[in-house]
């Protein structure tokens, strides 16, 4: 199977304490994303694997119920876990987001499980499922600005919660 494409940022510098930024490993980037959770490509990646396991959980009728909502944060704390210990988090100028990677994978699987029930409800060209897929691409948009900034050292994530 082909290795999943990675983001190389070219041009941002060199920071002794992490090396060349093409030399780490990069968050994942958002047209692999949508491709893994559509069913399109598999799901090599963690963030990709992880993204298809919360979207089987929303497509649950009770996504909220206590076993789901419990696996659920225990994905999006993998996905922050994963995400600090693979790409450097640059402190000196850097924004803090307001979310985690997780969280925002999390709200990208929600989306996405909204859509697919709007198109087995309604026409395509039905409103609701415009609107359905009009904010799933927001949110991968959203995601690409976070980890093209992320990855520049522009932008610098929340740390995942401690007491798991």
């Amino acid at each position: 199977m082909a290795v999943p494409r990675v983001i190389q940022v070219r041009g941002t510098g060199r920071d002794e304490r992490f090396g060349r930024f093409e030399d780490i490993e990069p968050l994942f980037p958002m047209t692999e994303l949508l491709a893994a959770i559509s069913g399109s490509r598999p799901a090599e990646h963690p963030i990709a694997r992880w993204c298809v396991e919360l979207l089987t959980l929303h497509q649950q009728d009770d996504t909220w119920a206590a076993g789901l909502a419990q696996r659920r944060t225990e994905i999006m704390h993998a996905i922050d876990v994963w995400t600090i210990g693979h790409v450097p988090q640059h402190r000196n100028g850097a924004r803090l987001h307001t979310e985690t990677v997780g969280s925002v994978v999390d709200r990208i699987a929600r989306a996405y499980a909204r859509f697919q029930r709007a198109m087995a409800r309604h026409d395509a060209a039905d409103p609701a499922v415009h609107a359905a897929w009009t904010q799933v691409a927001e949110l991968f948009v959203g995601y690409q600005d976070l980890v093209v900034e992320v990855m520049r050292g522009q932008r610098r994530l929340p740390a995942p919660e401690v007491d798991r």
